[in-house]
């Protein structure tokens, strides 16, 4: 019973109004959405699609959010609670695809503390069995990818991964 999902990407000009895209998925049976950040707008239509949602915490929030917890709570409200349960979050990625190497490295320190101030904020109203939390990671971290019963991460990158693994 596989359902699609599709990325709901808003970097570009002359894009349709949120509703009319999740008319858009709703049109199409796209029962699953990802949102890079929680767009206010996004998340107004998305109430009572139906549309399951992996919300975004844009790497820009996570120095804040890792550092000061009370930040993180009100993350979690302005961008969850107020939309829950009629939005149906299903997981919070917190941060995209960064990599303790590269051009996100100043952000790598930050996740795991951000993940898990964000985790608490949901454990607090009792949510952390409906929503889960966890990061979306860079794939070039992936040492060996095929055959997947031998995947691992790279060795250079292991002090960074498994503490949010943990």
């Amino acid at each position: 019973d596989a359902q699609i999902g599709v990325c709901y990407g808003m970097m570009g000009n002359n894009l349709p109004p949120a509703n009319e895209v999740i008319d858009l998925y709703k049109a199409n049976n796209i029962k699953r959405m990802r949102l890079y950040d929680p767009n206010q707008n996004a998340l107004n239509a998305l109430r009572n699609s139906g549309i399951e949602v992996i919300l975004g915490v844009p790497n820009s929030d996570l120095q804040s959010l890792a550092t000061n917890a009370d930040n993180a709570r009100q993350w979690v409200q302005k961008n969850v609670l107020n939309f829950w349960p009629s939005v149906k979050f299903k997981i919070i990625a917190v941060g995209n695809e960064v990599s303790p190497v590269g051009g996100s490295s100043w952000a790598a320190q930050y996740v795991l503390p951000a993940t898990q101030n964000i985790y608490q904020a949901i454990r607090a109203q009792g949510l952390h069995d409906q929503i889960k939390v966890s990061t979306a990671i860079d794939t070039t971290l992936i040492g060996t990818s095929f055959p997947p019963s031998k995947g691992s991460f790279r060795g250079d990158v292991r002090s960074y991964l498994d503490p949010i693994i943990g």
